[in-house]
């Protein structure tokens, strides 16, 4: 998997970490300790928030220089599980810009993705947790 696809994969994490957060406090809230864990949650919000704003700005940065102009960078910001991320000559033109801190380019964004699987596993984002939010919002709904 190439840089430019991991940092898509990395920016769409975002979302669905935000989301899942919400739906866990969603869940908590009608519990009696909420007060409890409610600042926690708030800081976990804002810090989510803050470092997706951040890493959208990193990558957009890293990104201008390599594509045609902006509505092509507006369009891959707003696709992010689309397949330009995959282009290959992106990933040439991103490994010209950064000759001598490529590997180390992919490696940090190899760890960030670490990280935001591991997020995305404490929240629930995979697995059981999540087929269970969807059945339940279904049954929510009926």
């Amino acid at each position: 998997m190439s840089g430019i696809e991991i940092a898509g994969l990395v920016l769409g994490a975002f979302p669905f970490l935000i989301r899942a957060l919400e739906t866990y406090r969603e869940g908590a809230e009608v519990l009696k300790d909420w007060w409890q864990i409610e600042r926690a949650y708030k800081k976990t919000h804002q810090d989510l928030q803050y470092h997706q704003l951040l890493f959208e700005g990193h990558v957009e940065r890293l990104l201008l220089p390599l594509v045609v102009d902006e509505d092509e960078l507006r369009a891959l910001m707003a696709d992010l599980a689309g397949k330009a991320w995959e282009d290959v000559e992106l990933e040439t033109r991103l490994q010209q810009r950064l000759p001598k801190s490529y590997n180390l380019f992919l490696d940090i964004i190899g760890n960030i993705n670490g990280l935001m699987e591991a997020l995305k596993r404490d929240l629930g984002v995979k697995g059981k947790y999540q087929t269970k939010v969807h059945v339940s919002r279904r049954l929510q709904w009926r």
